[in-house]
């Protein structure tokens, strides 16, 4: 295909568009408190299925503390990219 990277810039623009207005409607129907609830738990639903199919395990522990205190600091330092 050869318009690839613009077609999934312009479904990115259209998704980032729709949750502005999914969140502000229902943050006037229901109040800005349950909606962020509701965005988090569902957030984390996602994340624990993501990492057991991924890595069968719901919560990734099995990184060893220094890969994972070096990761964190790293990416604190915006230097995880390099």
């Amino acid at each position: 295909m050869q318009f690839i990277g613009e077609l999934a810039a312009l479904a990115t623009s259209f998704f980032f568009a729709m949750t502005a207005l999914i969140f502000t409607q229902t943050g006037r129907m229901v109040g800005s408190q349950v909606t962020n609830r509701m965005r988090l738990l569902f957030a984390l639903i996602y994340l624990v299925a993501i990492n057991l199919i991924l890595f069968r395990e719901p919560l990734r522990f099995s990184a060893g503390p220094c890969h994972s205190y070096a990761r964190r600091g790293r990416s604190c330092l915006g230097l995880d990219a390099v």
